[in-house]
């Protein structure tokens, strides 16, 4: 189903798609703005009460009231979160999950999500020779852009509902390569890297800075103490505990690749990996 408008001198198409097999409801979004000094939002009213959202951050998630009753909850009213929030009761929950866009709002059950904000630049007016390009220089979110937003209904809160396995899936989909017909030399099913819990995610695999083995960068997204198990494919029998800035906090120990690892609620754990 695909929804389009006219505002002024704007056009707006949404595109609502239901894949094979996927959970989500899918909004394949184009917009062509040009209005200055407007904030544009989608809001969706759900029948889920509760008086907190969660809402993800950069290696966590963290509560947001749902409500205004006090200064500090009404201070809270568009906030801010990486890849989706989430209404949930103990039984049922849906999460409005987005790609490069990061304000929400999450009260008077609804779930909103702002699509652009065409505010004035900061700094001196940039003199044009015509409309279009001043409104380009002079107002942010000017133009064209294309975006992907999401529904996702789950039984339970985020963590029963697999809520953050579905905003890594649309946020960061598989990519496909095409090759020429081959016998090839692995099976047909591989993971370079496995963790075997689902509240644990395996945020980054890298190259270290000082070209000295492999970074894997883990942590625990649920909130939970937690012993996961990480087991890998490739030649590197060592491992050794590094800071985020890679500087050696323990020394390295002999694995046969894999280790078990010991988390606390939304630790980050960063792993060096030698032969």
């Amino acid at each position: 189903m695909t929804l389009i408008y006219h505002y002024n001198s704007s056009y707006l198409r949404f595109a609502f798609t239901l894949t094979q097999d996927s959970p989500r409801v899918d909004v394949q979004t184009f917009i062509d703005w040009h209005e200055p000094n407007v904030s544009l939002k989608v809001k969706f009213p759900v029948s889920v009460q509760t008086s907190l959202a969660q809402c993800q951050i950069q290696f966590g998630v963290i509560d947001r009231p749902t409500h205004s009753d006090d200064s500090f909850a009404f201070a809270k009213d568009e906030i801010p979160a990486h890849h989706w929030v989430d209404l949930s009761d103990r039984e049922t929950g849906i999460a409005l999950i987005a790609k490069n866009k990061y304000g929400y709002r999450v009260k008077d059950q609804t779930l909103e999500l702002t699509l652009l904000r065409s505010q004035h630049k900061p700094g001196e007016v940039v003199k044009t020779d015509n409309y279009d390009n001043f409104l380009i220089n002079n107002f942010a979110d000017i133009g064209k852009q294309k975006f992907i937003f999401s529904l996702f209904p789950h039984h339970g809160d985020y963590r029963v509902g697999g809520v953050i396995n579905q905003a890594y899936i649309m946020n960061h989909p598989l990519q496909v390569v095409p090759v020429k017909p081959h016998p090839g030399e692995l099976p047909p099913s591989l993971s370079f890297f496995a963790i075997d819990t689902n509240s644990v995610i395996i945020e980054t695999i890298k190259l270290a800075e000082d070209g000295d083995g492999i970074i894997v960068r883990l942590y625990e997204s649920h909130g939970l103490e937690i012993s996961a198990m990480l087991s890998w494919v490739c030649n590197y029998h060592y491992v050794q505990y590094v800071d985020l800035q890679e500087n050696k906090l323990d020394d390295s120990f002999y694995c046969n690749q894999y280790c078990n690892l010991e988390f606390k609620p939304f630790e980050i754990i960063t792993l060096r990996l030698t032969q």
